[in-house]
């Protein structure tokens, strides 16, 4: 969670506890507009890369709707990439 003046302007769930295939998963992510392209995206998921790595988790991966082109720029811009094809969504992987 990312706070400033005691608001919260960004926050994400990240699990670092698949020890089978090392692989770390963020289930939520969010930064409130206003806020977007200022930096508060990527401290967050630094922040998620270096809890996984610290866990000993080899990637990360999420899922992302695929009318989402801001996530999916911003994810892209990220060094993820685009991996299994849903119907609505795809995930998105990283190597760490």
């Amino acid at each position: 969670m990312v706070a400033y003046c005691e608001e919260i302007i960004g926050y994400c769930a990240c699990y670092t506890n698949d020890y089978k295939t090392n692989q770390a998963y963020i289930s939520l992510f969010a930064v409130r507009p206003e806020y977007q392209n200022r930096g508060v995206g990527n401290a967050l998921l630094r922040a998620c890369y270096n809890q996984a790595i610290d866990k000993g988790m080899k990637g990360l991966r999420l899922e992302v709707e695929r009318g989402n082109y801001n996530a999916i720029r911003f994810y892209e811009n990220n060094g993820l990439k685009r991996d299994n094809e849903l119907e609505h969504s795809f995930y998105m992987i990283r190597d760490l």
